[in-house]
């Protein structure tokens, strides 16, 4: 009995794995053609202003 429910589940698990991929890559394409991006990547504009970056550190002297 328990062995049907672990392949049960294990197919679920899987079948949301293979959902996430063919949501995912749907999603990609659909905001890269809205951009007018032919597929490529980018992380944005580069950036050129000065920034702050605050690193948490403990009991340091």
């Amino acid at each position: 009995m328990l062995s049907y429910f672990l392949i049960v589940v294990g197919v679920a698990v899987m079948g949301r794995f293979g959902m996430m991929l063919i949501l995912a890559r749907r999603h990609c394409r659909q905001r890269n053609r809205k951009r007018g991006r032919g597929g490529k990547f980018g992380w944005g504009p580069t950036v050129t202003r000065p920034v702050t970056v605050i690193v948490p550190a403990y009991d340091e002297k």
